[in-house]
């Protein structure tokens, strides 16, 4: 159990660097590039965070193969507590990947 948690530790700690990043890149005035950029680093930022929701589910006992999944069984959990939020982030990560 101590070695899931010091690896949901260090998820965690990635994650925090990802959402500065995104966060640094959403400061900047806009341009192309930046967009660009931030785009990027969204997607990255999403992608840190239903992997670590998917982790947590599992520690739960529960299985969580897809963002979807993830996202229900962590606010089902209590995990998280603004399930409309995660799925609008869910669609907008869908369509940015779609339009690249």
């Amino acid at each position: 159990m101590e070695e899931k948690k010091e690896q949901l530790a260090l998820r965690l700690k990635t994650l925090e660097k990802a959402l500065s990043s995104l966060e640094e890149a959403l400061s900047q005035p806009y341009s192309v590039f930046i967009r660009d950029a931030t785009i990027q680093r969204f997607e990255y930022t999403f992608e840190l965070s239903w992997k670590l929701l998917r982790r947590v589910a599992k520690i739960e006992g529960r299985e969580a193969n897809s963002p979807r999944q993830a996202i229900r069984v962590t606010y089902e959990t209590g995990i998280i507590k603004d399930i409309d939020l995660w799925f609008e982030m869910l669609e907008d990560r869908n369509k940015n990947i779609t339009c690249l």
